[in-house]
């Protein structure tokens, strides 16, 4: 069953390979099998999206409408050498697909990486902004410094030229972003990551060939963009692509060997690119420049690693609470002793991050609070609206609280082994020193309006005829 749900893609390669032979076999035909190639890519990613059913489809769209803008470009191209017979059209209307596309990638992209995210990462942003400053430096100094000193360009030819480097290394970030919030586990998302490469590549090798040498049309350079073209169609088609647009659980904090790695390599760019240009050329250039990115790439470092040292104090943080909870819950002869122990316990744990921790015990519809921190919750009544074992509840209180809660609490239901229930509430964000809202009160039905100000809470019922 698995083989047969995960057989479209494959088929969608398979169909390919011929195609491609073709492509590179009969170069006078190059502009057909070259639009059948991208235009079955962009239905691919469409097909995909309706067939699997993501749960996001406006970034599998952008994606889609990005594989047809690129394909229009090419086409476009073709037709004005070939047909029209210029020789290297531009700026033309192909180069105005060709950035369009960027920007949908971009945008797509981009849509992905906020399906997927649970909470923010800023650590996996500032690996993204390390690398892509370290592909920025090598870009300037050998793709685009050349266009900016051209003196045989006009200004908007070299702002043509320069978009071209300055979108790979936008969305070298955002892959890189993309990679580091959540890996390369999923089988779409390594289609997609391995098809971005090869276009990156590709748009390097053309730029440099177009500054050094003369490119032409069935090069290596065509490969990268064939791989563009086909494993992104894959990707969509693939069944794992309706995961790729689902919120994925909290990552760890830790570095991994791989990401360090990569970390490593981008902060020395510009050390090493200063020894290279001392040994080959015999003095350095660009000396501001490549300080200047270094300097940069040394402070996201110095915030990536104060990062992880704070996630690091946190798990310190968690395991000594874990370890002081284990040595109460030995201790405790009551279960009084042993709920007391599982508060303070989970407060040590979350910190900060929670304004207010409660346990309840189910009784009936309602709940009754044991015990609360800070205190001035217990024995209240409140009613838990949200399925067992749901992450988030939405709480009412029956009576006054003593400060006004946030709408939304995470909620962890436990019981004991004499079958009575409990819950564990903690409120994600900050309690409102000022508020007026109504609540059900007491059970009744009626409406009380609570004020609750820096005094204490005070509810007082408007008069009814």
């Amino acid at each position: 069953m698995a083989r047969a749900k995960a057989a479209p893609h494959w088929a969608y390669l398979l169909a390919n390979v011929p195609l491609v032979a073709l492509i590179f076999l009969f170069l006078p035909y190059h502009t057909f099998l070259w639009g059948a190639m991208g235009c079955g890519a962009s239905a691919a990613v469409v097909l995909g999206t309706a067939r699997n059913r993501p749960r996001h489809k406006l970034p599998w769209i952008l994606l889609a409408t990005s594989l047809g803008t690129f394909i229009s470009g090419d086409i476009t191209y073709d037709v004005l050498t070939k047909y029209l017979h210029q020789n290297n059209p531009f700026p033309s209307v192909a180069d105005l697909f060709y950035l369009v596309t960027y920007l949908l990638i971009a945008a797509g992209l981009l849509g992905l990486v906020r399906a997927r995210r649970q909470e923010r990462d800023s650590g996996a942003l500032l690996d993204a902004l390390i690398v892509a400053s370290g592909a920025g430096l090598l870009s300037w100094l050998y793709l685009i410094q050349p266009y900016v000193r051209a003196h045989n360009m006009t200004l908007f030819a070299k702002a043509v030229s320069i978009g071209y480097p300055v979108g790979d290394i936008v969305l070298l970030c955002i892959l890189v972003r993309v990679l580091a919030g959540t890996g390369v586990r999923n089988a779409s998302l390594r289609f997609l990551s391995m098809g971005a490469v090869g276009l990156l590549a590709a748009d390097c090798a053309y730029g440099w060939i177009q500054l050094n040498g003369h490119w032409k049309v069935g090069g290596l350079t065509d490969v990268g963009w064939v791989a563009f073209y086909v494993l992104w169609g894959a990707a969509a088609l693939h069944p794992s692509m309706r995961k790729f647009t689902e919120k994925q659980p909290s990552r760890s904090r830790h570095a991994s060997v791989s990401t360090l790695a990569a970390l490593s390599v981008a902060t020395l760019v510009g050390p090493l690119l200063l020894v290279w240009r001392v040994i080959v050329d015999g003095q350095a250039r660009d000396v501001g420049m490549i300080a200047g990115v270094t300097t940069l790439e040394f402070v996201l470092v110095m915030a990536r690693m104060t990062g992880l040292a704070r996630a690091q104090a946190v798990l310190a943080r968690r395991e000594r609470a874990l370890r002081d909870f284990g040595e109460r819950l030995v201790a405790a002869t009551e279960l009084d002793d042993v709920l007391a122990a599982a508060m303070a316990a989970v407060a040590a744990m979350i910190g900060a991050s929670a304004k207010a921790c409660l346990l309840t015990q189910v009784e009936g519809s309602t709940e009754r609070v044991i015990l609360s921190a800070p205190v001035g919750f217990e024995d209240l009544k409140v009613v838990v609206d949200g399925e067992n074992g749901s992450a988030l509840a939405t709480v009412r209180f029956i009576g006054a609280p003593p400060l006004a809660p946030a709408d939304r609490w995470s909620s962890i239901p436990v019981s004991d082994r004499s079958g009575r229930r409990y819950r564990i509430l903690m409120a994600p964000t900050s309690f409102r020193t000022s508020s007026t809202h109504s609540v059900p009160y007491g059970g009744s039905g009626r409406c009380c309006r609570r004020s609750t100000t820096t005094s204490g809470p005070s509810c007082s019922c408007p008069d009814r005829h």
